[in-house]
């Protein structure tokens, strides 16, 4: 396990060098099992959706999240009709060691402007105990709208904004 804890993770863009730490994050089962298909990207996907984003025709506005010098994982949100979704991932080395939360955070804070009066959902599957720790732990809340072994949660200080889940008694 990786142990650089103590270097605060780093929201940027993309870079053309980044494609080997891409197809790591991306041809990694673990790591892309809660996203979209599930299924990790060939290094032509890769290739494909590193030039998206580098040109800005991407449909996620996805950052590299790096620690140092070195891309551990991504973090971005889809603006969409009702608010915007969080996307993110982390490398398995990086992971339980704060990165995550931080980043998030960062990412969070980066937004605010654009986020007031917009909520910022995310989906999480029920057994991604992780994800669902790191929601909770920066302030989202469950709400309805969730099937299929997932989980809708909204950002809290949107939470008005969004349907709540009924207390179960």
């Amino acid at each position: 396990m990786v142990t650089q804890s103590n270097v605060e993770p780093r929201l940027r863009p993309w870079q053309a060098e980044d494609l080997p730490a891409l197809q790591a994050l991306f041809g990694d089962a673990d790591s892309v099992r809660w996203l979209g298909p599930g299924q990790p990207l060939t290094e032509l996907e890769c290739q494909f959706w590193l030039s998206s984003q580098l040109n800005g025709k991407a449909e996620w506005a996805l950052q590299a999240i790096t620690q140092g010098d070195e891309v551990v994982g991504f973090a971005g949100l889809l603006p969409g009709p009702s608010g915007s979704e969080l996307l993110m991932a982390l490398l398995p080395a990086y992971r339980r060691q704060g990165l995550a939360k931080a980043a998030l955070n960062q990412l969070l804070q980066s937004r605010l402007t654009t986020l007031v009066g917009t909520p910022v959902m995310a989906s999480v599957a029920d057994a991604n105990q992780a994800g669902l720790a790191l929601l909770k732990a920066c302030g989202f809340a469950p709400v309805a709208g969730a099937e299929g072994g997932w989980q809708r949660f909204c950002f809290r200080q949107e939470i008005d904004q969004a349907e709540p889940v009924a207390e179960s008694a």
